[in-house]
């Protein structure tokens, strides 16, 4: 580019200190065979054309930044709704108490047969059995990894959603997905683990951020990104040994996802006022305890 020289013949169509922005613009004008010419004059980049061609060119310049006016999109952030942490200690004490009392055999009472998955019993109408079998936990290792990602999942769950709405989520997610394995399975199926909750946190989790996501002029591998992570995490955390209750994790990931897609369409959910969040966490933590307490008595 050589030093503009002023030309009572020539109009400058457009300038801009960024030599992109110019450059955009000239591939706007060349696509309409506007001939044209880019000129630096000091710090500024000028874009000129005939005096002929310049309403022509004004024109095309102004349908350009039209068509493209708010691109690239910017993704807004979504808002905290809270800490995380407090449903997490809960989740991760309810399960540590409840495979002690199981180990002791508190109040005299067999927990793991009591209150594990049965495919028969549930067909029968055990159906509060999809509850209590989410507490139970076959030894300390089968118990850590569930407190340790279901925390994890559930404190960044329970940031985007609050406490209460994102725990119900989830406890919702690992009924429901157990009630499906056991539809599924046959009726000599029995299980125990959180894990069906845990994926259910996850399938949560993927399916929300995703749906932030969903607007079509983000690149697909953008917008699908949250939707890969979570398959990818699915995939290496939710498959291992014989043990392993593939099922359960595909049907709790299942029902999380449909959680979290109704979380992305809920109406003004910033809205959910401290008071509301209680609720749905009492809700949650009232659900576990009653089906606990239908068992028992």
């Amino acid at each position: 580019m050589n030093d503009y020289q002023p030309d009572r013949q020539v109009r400058a169509v457009f300038q801009s200190r960024s030599l992109r922005a110019v450059m955009d613009r000239a591939l706007v004008l060349r696509a309409t065979h506007i001939r044209h010419e880019v000129v630096q004059l000091d710090d500024w980049y000028v874009l000129a054309v005939s005096g002929d061609d310049s309403i022509e060119a004004h024109e095309q310049i102004r349908l350009y930044e039209a068509e493209n006016r708010g691109w690239p999109p910017k993704l807004d952030l979504m808002p905290t709704l809270s800490g995380g942490l407090i449903g997490a200690m809960i989740y991760a004490t309810l399960l540590i108490v409840v495979h002690l009392m199981n180990l002791d055999a508190a109040f005299g009472f067999e927990w793991q047969q009591a209150g594990r998955i049965d495919g028969r019993l549930m067909l029968n109408g055990e159906w509060w059995r999809s509850v209590t079998a989410l507490t139970l936990h076959g030894d300390v290792g089968h118990l850590a990894g569930n407190v340790f990602f279901g925390a994890i999942f559930g404190v960044f769950t329970a940031r985007l959603l609050g406490e209460g709405l994102a725990w119900s989520l989830i406890l919702a997610g690992g009924i429901l997905g157990n009630i499906t394995n056991v539809l599924i399975q046959h009726p000599s199926h029995r299980a125990v683990g959180a894990s069906t909750a845990v994926f259910a946190a996850l399938g949560v989790l993927t399916a929300y951020t995703w749906m932030h996501r969903r607007d079509s002029r983000f690149h697909l591998a953008y917008r699908a990104a949250p939707l890969v992570s979570g398959l990818v995490l699915l995939a290496y955390l939710g498959t291992g040994d014989a043990r392993t209750d593939i099922v359960a994790h595909l049907t709790g990931f299942g029902w999380g996802m449909v959680g979290g897609m109704l979380a992305a369409n809920w109406p003004r959910l910033t809205e959910y006022l401290q008071a509301r969040q209680a609720m749905l966490g009492l809700l949650a933590m009232a659900t576990v305890c009653s089906a606990w307490l239908f068992r028992l008595y």
